[in-house]
């Protein structure tokens, strides 16, 4: 892939919408203007949840209310959509900094106001596979509530989700024995 310069806003919203009317795949588009296909999907999903007006020059190191850092990582963990939707949803730039605020909160940080509850934690449980199936099964249970599993079980939030959005959840269930457990 050749080596290009930053592309310009007029540049991002015509890839964004060839790409969005189907005329130019991402794998095409991103060979065109020399950028990963990661970031044609990051520029896509802008266009798509915000508008042309998304890809349009912004100011550099642009900042965030604490309230919508927290709404953002939980909408995450709590399975409204890939890092990619939601960094989109919330006007990032890209799922990089929705993936250091998912870290901050994982580390028990806050975003500059005080909260109480919720779910962070600030050390890792270590789980058996038995108690890691008894988790799967209660969440899948109680309607795929992550949050409150994650509470009742004291357990690592974004843990649990990636439990659920990987390739561990069905051998844990085969594991088990129980096959009636239907997976979304």
């Amino acid at each position: 892939m050749p080596v290009k310069t930053k592309a310009t806003p007029e540049e991002k919203i015509r890839i964004a919408q060839l790409c969005d009317s189907g005329r130019l795949s991402q794998g095409q588009a991103a060979e065109q203007m020399g950028v990963s296909k990661i970031t044609i999907q990051s520029w896509l999903a802008r266009y798509q949840e915000q508008g042309a007006v998304s890809l349009a020059l912004t100011e550099r190191n642009q900042s965030y209310s604490p309230d919508l850092k927290l709404k953002a990582v939980t909408d995450y963990l709590s399975g409204k959509g890939s890092q990619l939707v939601i960094a989109a949803k919330y006007g990032l730039r890209s799922k990089t900094q929705l993936q250091r605020w998912i870290k901050m909160y994982n580390e028990g940080r806050d975003f500059g106001q005080k909260k109480s509850g919720g779910s962070r934690m600030t050390t890792s449980k270590k789980t058996s596979k038995e108690e890691r199936l008894t988790i799967v099964k209660d969440c899948l249970e109680n309607g795929y509530d992550y949050t409150e599993t994650a509470r009742k079980h004291n357990v690592i939030l974004s843990r649990l989700v990636d439990t659920f959005s990987s390739r561990i959840l069905y051998p844990m269930l085969l594991l088990s024995g129980n096959h009636s457990i239907a997976v979304a």
